[in-house]
């Protein structure tokens, strides 16, 4: 029992590394001929981070998935896109400490997701 507790330690480390310090961009483009106040749309987009913090929030190992960073993938992808302007409306960042505890205590997931509109 206490082997595969080991074992089940290392995998859940393994795929932490593996997937820490990834961003995910996706765009929709379809409003159904709907504007925001702030005119026409040229896409809805949502940007996620993930990164890893020790000790849940104390320490950020990879600071890839804090809110500045994630703001500024966000405006890359918009910038890659041609877009103009953008206005964001939904921010999280969230901590992914009870998946797997113990050891999500001490080296703790984190995603943060950052959504609004780009404009041409």
């Amino acid at each position: 029992m206490n082997i595969q507790f080991k074992n089940l330690g290392l995998t859940f480390v393994c795929i932490l590394l593996l997937v820490a310090n990834c961003t995910s961009t996706k765009s929709a483009k379809r409003f159904s001929n709907i504007d925001t106040p702030d005119g026409k749309p040229a896409t809805f987009q949502s940007t996620t981070n993930l990164g890893i913090n020790l000790l849940i929030v104390v320490y950020e190992l990879q600071d890839k998935a804090s809110l500045d960073n994630t703001v500024n993938d966000f405006t890359l992808a918009a910038r890659k896109e041609k877009a103009s302007k953008h206005m964001i409306t939904d921010t999280s960042c969230n901590p992914w400490w009870f998946i797997l505890p113990p050891f999500s205590l001490v080296i703790t997931p984190v995603s943060c997701t950052v959504s609004g509109y780009t404009y041409k």
